[in-house]
């Protein structure tokens, strides 16, 4: 399956579009964090060393494959359900 060129283009798992990986300067790879960029959620854990966790939010398989419905569990495309459908197909 082939990535969109739109879908790519400046999708590079960073926030401020520096690209936080050598082989993924000019964009020809798309990781599964790099479609929600910048959709991160807050984990705080107690006890007697607490930390916050900002993990990114990241899309399953059927949101690359454009499957509908999707076929990951509650049929939805990220962790945090931040897309309702897959991409459109670009042309």
């Amino acid at each position: 399956m082939k990535i969109p060129p739109s879908v790519v283009q400046g999708l590079n798992g960073r926030v401020d579009g520096r690209s936080s990986h050598p082989q993924r300067e000019h964009g020809s790879g798309l990781g599964v964090g790099d479609p929600v960029t910048g959709q991160a959620f807050t984990i705080t854990t107690g006890g007697a060393f607490p930390f916050t966790y900002h993990p990114e939010d990241l899309v399953f398989l059927p949101w690359f494959a454009r499957i509908t419905p999707s076929t990951s569990v509650n049929e939805w495309y990220t962790f945090l359900n931040g897309f309702a459908a897959p991409q459109p197909v670009c042309h």
